[in-house]
């Protein structure tokens, strides 16, 4: 799958189901233009029975809607080819670097057979043109995301959060339900501090007295302690001596959230984009990403983390200050923290690197 509108280079439209046939003798690559306008790219190395016309490889990625993609062969018919011919919208690419001789063509098999079965589909360095590119000439490429510009990688990138890489980062949000535990902790014991300290005293201040100006989580903390008091937050509220309290007491748990948050998500994300990483350089190694690509996912893995990261931090403290069940603020606030963060870091780490290359 690509994302640019232009016909790919070297590429003509494919006149017949004979000139198809034609093409694809021994090994040929097609470009089908799908409705979005984008060009989805295949291989067809063969077919069971030329009278027939039964296709016998189509190589891919599949699967994507499960957000795993998957390089797969399938049969495809003649009509399925013959309506793509009147629809003008089935290209054949013949790059000059193809192969031509019977010893390329059976190295262009064996790296087909090398990538089948594999599971490893990104957009933006690893989809079906960077595939059959890597088939034919070695070197993995993408024409179409190349020249996708600024908003076409944005796009990219945020597909790959989204779909490509989607249930890897749900895995990472968990990071944030751990942090959740101890930060429950945390503000039972910013409860428990005022009840004990105040809970005494509240019965010989005047009810005619106005509330404390406090913030959310002050407010959180009196609130949740009345329940313990069998009082009304009001109560609290109206004492200057119990708001103190109550506002060291939620400043203490805050504080404590965000470092206990912090080294949480902070080590389970970078655990993540150590492997993810390690798996990128397995990638490299046998060229099934090219060098820039490389770097350009390398930096987006480190900035995604701190991104996230951060964002689990301070989205968690917001909701856990803001929501009345402090804990449930925290675990919503710093999952969706963790996910912008992400998303937002990573796609622009990808932008700068984009600019310098």
């Amino acid at each position: 799958m690509t994302t640019n509108t232009e016909i790919p280079t070297h590429s003509r439209l494919v006149q017949s189901i004979e000139d198809f046939f034609r093409c694809a003798e021994h090994i040929a690559h097609f470009a089908i233009k799908r409705p979005l306008g984008y060009f989805h790219h295949y291989i067809v190395i063969g077919w069971n029975d030329v009278k027939k016309k039964i296709i016998e490889y189509y190589v891919c990625f599949s699967n994507m809607i499960k957000g795993q993609g998957e390089v797969v062969e399938r049969n495809i018919s003649t009509t399925e080819v013959e309506e793509a011919i009147r629809s003008k919208s089935l290209f054949v690419i013949e790059a000059p670097d193809y192969p031509q001789s019977e010893s390329e063509k059976k190295k262009a098999l064996s790296r087909f057979w090398e990538r089948f079965g594999e599971k490893a589909y990104s957009l933006a360095y690893n989809n079906c043109e960077h595939l059959v590119s890597y088939i034919l000439t070695g070197n993995p490429f993408s024409e179409q995301i190349k020249k996708a510009g600024p908003l076409g990688k944005l796009f990219v990138d945020s597909f790959d959060n989204c779909i490509s890489h989607g249930k890897r980062n749900m895995l990472k949000i968990s990071g944030c339900l751990l942090a959740a535990v101890p930060v429950s902790f945390f503000c039972k014991a910013a409860v428990t501090t005022v009840v004990n300290e105040v809970g005494n005293s509240i019965s010989r201040y005047s009810s005619s007295l106005p509330e404390q100006a406090v913030d959310c989580a002050t407010k959180n903390v009196c609130r949740n302690a009345s329940k313990q008091l069998g009082c009304k937050s009001s109560q609290i509220l109206k004492i200057k001596r119990c708001t103190n309290v109550a506002r060291k007491a939620s400043k203490t748990a805050l504080k404590k959230s965000a470092a206990t948050t912090f080294l949480i998500t902070g080590a389970v994300e970078g655990a993540f984009a150590a492997y993810e990483i390690y798996k990128l350089r397995k990638q490299r190694k046998r060229n099934h990403i090219n060098k820039i690509d490389f770097k350009r996912e390398v930096t987006k893995r480190v900035s995604g983390a701190a991104g996230a990261t951060v964002g689990s931090v301070g989205a968690g403290l917001v909701g856990q200050a803001i929501c009345p069940i402090p804990v449930v603020g925290f675990a919503v606030g710093s999952a969706l923290g963790n996910y912008v963060g992400r998303l937002a870091a990573s796609t622009l780490s990808g932008q700068i690197v984009d600019g310098l290359n």
